[in-house]
């Protein structure tokens, strides 16, 4: 995982820590919650908020059998509070 500590202090750590994991890629609230040590109840608590704030999407997905599956990632405007990795080079 990237470290962003430091560069998202508006959201606070819990918060940063989900938005620096959805840099990963999309993921489920079972998933965040199982790699934040957090239950996925307040994972999904954090991510309502953050896409009260535009800065989170949703989306279900269909994995074979059963229900969809929702996953959260980045939006533009999330990915826009993240450094710029090409100003690293």
């Amino acid at each position: 995982m990237a470290s962003h500590d430091g560069s998202l202090p508006l959201l606070g750590h819990t918060r940063a820590k989900v938005v620096d994991f959805l840099l990963e890629g999309a993921k489920t609230t079972y998933q965040l919650g199982k790699a934040l040590h957090i239950h996925h109840t307040a994972v999904r608590a954090h991510l309502e908020g953050l896409e009260r704030n535009g800065l989170v999407v949703a989306e279900f997905r269909h994995e074979g059998v059963g229900r969809p599956k929702k996953y959260y990632s980045l939006s533009a405007d999330g990915r826009e509070l993240l450094p710029r990795r090409y100003q690293l080079m």
